[in-house]
């Protein structure tokens, strides 16, 4: 009988080996959270972080139709290599501190190598076997910007060859002008010269940074207005606006603003931006605007995949070391979680209630449930009970409190295309046909269906599709084994990049957190702006 063995299948059976892989997603549930920031924050990614990459990269497609020309994809990608690879020293060398800058790490570990003249070609320039800033063949041009910027109508691909692109006449070229505004034509051309040579001298680095700084944008130029018209504007330019809805970017950039302007809603960490997801959980000034409910909606899908991703990990925790029959497993977590979460509710007889009246007693007595899933994290491997325990009331709360938006969220999130098979609505109707369950019997069926039974549902997906083994336990003889353990993880929707862009187009002070003048007139004009 053949029989499979840490990825390998063993005789009598012949069979490619199958290595097992980390992966992600372990139940599924990410996809419709990609799909709703997707629709509410278009024309960015977690990757586009400074926006007067999108000027540069615009400017940057003219001068090679202008100068150089070729339908030649080894030349196109060279020039764009090499111009990027110039902006990453230029940063690194006078403004280390600035984030977001593509290549910077590169350029930091070289800049010791040329003290006075750098060698562009040498770290742009691919050929076989040679380490340079970017592996793939297009640069974070290719690879981070080109996507966000032929989504924003700035770019396509030449009609020549589709592995060269080129500045769109109604868009592109237009951005391109504006950025050329903000730059003299003598530096300009000297960067291009610098391109082209494969060379620049280290002194010039200061003075180029003068005018192509990332975080430069001159206040009041055509470049800063263009950004913020673009962004501010349609979702997609030349969208037919009769049919659909076509402001969500500019619906979270409100929101957004709205969410910095009153302190109280955000805490001192780092990334502030975090909280702003779940704000919406108690309401929101700005009600009317559309985008409102769909990171309602993402703060649900979000913190639900990630409370079920903890149940996953008290699991594979448990199974460290042994293999363990599969009855017998699901006895051990219930009751862990049963035992863990009579510490920190005040319920009484928490095995045996009915899952509905549990759910409604802990979200009248506490309308916090994202302090449950912030602790989860925090509670660590050697609590990982408890941290499923806080998993399962946080997942009560929840279902309490979206019962009376259900049918509201689910209109939406299938109006706009949000919602991907696995939601967190679906998992909250299966919540519902299952909750006059005891507490202690719905958590059995709960592990059982949507963590074991989901969990190899979308593993097996994966090695039907991608020929990928990403399992995280084996289910063999009626008992479970261990492959390897796995934390709940949370996607990460853009916001980041959405700070960082309102900071270069002046909505934000320095301080990162208080509006400028500008960025409350926008926010004060609301949606009609």
């Amino acid at each position: 009988m053949a029989r499979l063995r840490k990825g390998q299948w063993k005789a009598p059976f012949w069979g490619a080996e199958k290595k097992f892989i980390t992966g992600l997603d372990m139940l599924g549930m990410q996809n419709t959270s990609v799909a709703t920031y997707g629709v509410l924050v278009p024309g960015l990614t977690n990757l586009t972080r400074r926006v007067r990459y999108y000027g540069f990269y615009t400017w940057i497609l003219e001068q090679y139709a202008k100068r150089v020309g070729r339908d030649s994809v080894t030349e196109f990608q060279k020039f764009v290599r090499r111009s990027e690879l110039l902006i990453s020293y230029m940063m690194a060398d006078q403004y280390p501190d600035i984030l977001g800058v593509t290549g910077s790490l590169y350029a930091k570990g070289h800049l010791i190598d040329f003290p006075e003249v750098i060698d562009l070609a040498a770290g742009a320039d691919r050929a076989e076997g040679k380490k340079t800033y970017w592996k793939y063949s297009s640069g974070a041009f290719g690879q981070y910007y080109q996507g966000a910027l032929t989504a924003m109508r700035l770019i396509t691909t030449s009609a020549h060859n589709s592995k060269i692109h080129v500045a769109t006449p109604e868009g592109g070229r237009r951005l391109c002008a504006c950025f050329e505004e903000s730059i003299s034509e003598s530096l300009r051309e000297r960067f291009l010269h610098s391109v082209e040579e494969g060379r620049v001298a280290r002194s010039d680095l200061e003075i180029f940074a003068e005018e192509f700084g990332l975080t430069h944008i001159p206040a009041g130029s055509s470049e800063q207005s263009f950004y913020r018209t673009l962004f501010l504007g349609l979702d997609f330019p030349e969208a037919d606006t009769e049919h659909g809805y076509h402001r969500f970017r500019k619906d979270t950039v409100l929101l957004y603003l709205s969410y910095l302007n009153d302190a109280s809603r955000f805490g001192e960490e780092l990334e502030f931006w975090d909280t702003f997801y779940t704000s919406s959980w108690t309401g929101n000034p700005l009600a009317e605007v559309l985008g409102a409910r769909g990171w309602l909606y993402y703060a649900l899908n979000e913190n639900t995949q990630y409370c079920l991703g903890a149940f996953l990990w008290h699991l594979l925790v448990r199974l460290e070391d042994k293999r363990v029959p599969l009855p017998e497993m699901l006895s051990i977590l219930v009751e862990e979680i049963v035992a863990e979460t009579m510490g920190f509710v005040t319920v009484s007889d928490v095995g045996e209630l009915p899952f509905r009246d549990f759910s409604e007693s802990v979200h009248e007595a506490d309308d916090a449930p994202f302090d449950h899933v912030g602790r989860i994290r925090r509670e660590g491997k050697t609590k990982v009970g408890t941290a499923a325990a806080r998993a399962f009331v946080a997942l009560a709360h929840m279902y309490a409190h979206s019962a009376p938006l259900f049918d509201d969220l689910t209109n939406y999130s299938r109006s706009y295309r949000m919602d991907r098979e696995g939601d967190c609505l679906s998992f909250f109707s299966w919540m519902r046909k299952h909750q006059d369950l005891s507490t202690r019997g719905f958590l059995r069926k709960l592990i059982l269906e949507k963590i074991i039974n989901r969990h190899l549902e979308v593993a097996m997906r994966k090695m039907r599709n991608r020929n990928e083994n990403t399992l995280k336990f084996i289910f063999e003889d009626n008992r479970l084994s261990l492959v390897n353990t796995i934390a709940p993880v949370f996607t990460t929707p853009r916001i980041p990049s959405l700070h960082f862009f309102l900071e270069d187009i002046g909505f934000l002070e320095e301080d990162s957190r208080t509006l400028t003048a500008d960025g409350l007139a926008v926010l004060e004009g609301g949606i009609d702006g």
